[in-house]
């Protein structure tokens, strides 16, 4: 059955809903009681997803956050840390020609192109989500080059309010997340909350 972008969504935050016992739907779309589906869902530790463009992370963005303990400060998180990963690190769309292009307004056929261009069009964004016995925690990835994380992370929020860029790195760090870290050379990032 081919579902439409909307159906897929809901499908996917129902399932992270089911998982934190909220809702009383099952994986089949059957109603069930939520104290037969938990346990089953207790097995789960991982799940994995590959995005490409800002409208994929859109549609997973809900799915992801409904797994951690406050979806509301995840779902912001997430979604900067998403959308630098597919813009600045699959795309390798530079902070100063990002600002320039959406102060010209042509941003979004600028990234379209970028996409459609052979040696980008390939390239996806990781996301593994898994459980552990203390916290959820998301695991991004990207095929780009990487950045210098430890210069971006030593900014303060305050501070890169005036900057082009790093701002949503510095929200999810220090408001949406018990904790951060970049692995590598900046194309591996793993965020957590507490369980």
């Amino acid at each position: 059955m081919k579902r439409t972008p909307s159906q897929t969504a809901n499908a996917l935050s129902a399932c992270a809903s089911l998982w934190q016992g909220r809702c009383p739907v099952m994986l089949d779309g059957t109603l069930e009681s939520p104290e037969i589906a938990m346990p089953a869902l207790e097995f789960m530790t991982a799940l994995h997803f590959e995005v490409r463009t800002l409208v994929d992370v859109r549609l997973i963005l809900p799915f992801l956050a409904g797994f951690f303990p406050d979806p509301a400060k995840a779902m912001l998180g997430i979604h900067e840390l998403l959308s630098n990963a597919v813009e600045h690190g699959s795309l390798e769309m530079g902070g100063e020609r990002k600002a320039a292009l959406l102060a010209s307004k042509a941003y979004d056929r600028a990234l379209a192109r970028r996409q459609a261009e052979v040696a980008y069009r390939g390239r996806r964004v990781g996301a593994q989500l898994q459980r552990l016995d203390d916290r959820v925690e998301l695991c991004i990835t990207d095929a780009g080059p990487g950045f210098d994380w430890s210069q971006a992370l030593a900014v303060s929020t305050v501070a890169a309010a005036g900057q082009h860029g790093g701002r949503g790195l510095l929200i999810a760090r220090d408001h949406c997340f018990d904790g951060l870290c970049f692995e590598g050379h900046g194309n591996i990032v793993r965020c957590w909350s507490l369980i």
